[in-house]
């Protein structure tokens, strides 16, 4: 398998994978309070552990893809280098983060007692609270690279560019931002998806 076409597979699958994590399987909802979430969590530990493996997973292979991309930009000789190589270390930095996440929702599935499970729920979204922020930035300097070079769809590179812009700003509208920053995910996931299509098809012509 060529890497452009691996590229494109964890580009493509990621969001899928993720969104059947975290909305089929997930058994929380998005605007449950943290000792709601633990509860949740706590009840079906089985469908949580689902949920939250492939979440997380698809998420970390979509962070992956987008570092793949980037480096194939940053090795370039384009104008949009400089943008990557600050990129492709953000992309790096988000997957440790997004694993100590998925370890203490995992802790809160097998939680003795509600305390506890709260606990965890707790650091957890304080682990990941730096998500938007990074993965923004990420998606941003990886954005203005794509349009700049003119890689793929244009527009796929100008709408990276808005949700890098997007949801770093959510997280500073408080309980207001709860519905940009989800909205802006989503865009983001999206995004990828088209983009790994995108690039699959490349591989293809380019093998053909």
């Amino acid at each position: 398998m060529g890497s452009k076409l691996q590229t494109g597979l964890l580009l493509a699958l990621g969001p899928i994978v993720s969104f059947i994590g975290w909305m089929a399987l997930y058994p929380a909802g998005n605007d449950s309070s943290t000792v709601d979430i633990a509860q949740a969590l706590m009840d079906d530990p089985v469908m949580a552990q689902m949920g939250i493996t492939l979440g997380y997973g698809g998420m970390i292979a979509l962070v992956m893809g987008l570092f793949f991309t980037s480096r194939g930009i940053a090795t370039g000789d384009g104008s949009g280098r400089s943008y990557t190589n600050i990129s492709q270390v953000l992309f790096v930095a988000i997957i440790p983060l997004m694993l100590i996440s998925a370890g203490f929702e995992f802790a809160n599935t097998e939680a003795a007692n509600i305390a506890e499970g709260a606990l965890m729920q707790n650091l957890a979204l304080a682990s990941s609270s730096g998500f938007p922020l990074a993965v923004g930035l990420g998606v941003l300097l990886l954005g203005i690279a794509m349009v700049l070079e003119k890689i793929q769809n244009i527009i796929v590179g100008i709408v990276l560019c808005l949700v890098g812009i997007i949801l770093p700003i959510s997280s500073f509208l408080g309980e207001n931002g709860d519905v940009v920053q989800f909205v802006a995910w989503m865009g983001f996931m999206a995004t990828g998806l088209i983009l790994g299509g995108l690039t699959i098809r490349d591989a293809r012509q380019s093998n053909s």
